[in-house]
């Protein structure tokens, strides 16, 4: 049976669809899935 991995916290800052430049935190099991999620959301993460 597989393990699910615990979600760590993640700070990003890039730039939204109008050029603004945004940051945060979120949650994620890896920066590769989180930087997906941020992408479908319109940021694109530096």
């Amino acid at each position: 049976m597989a393990e699910a991995k615990k979600a760590d916290m993640y700070a990003w800052e890039g730039m939204d669809k109008s050029g603004k430049r945004v940051k945060g935190e979120v949650s994620g099991q890896s920066e590769a899935l989180v930087k997906a999620v941020l992408r479908r959301q319109g940021v694109k993460p530096s």
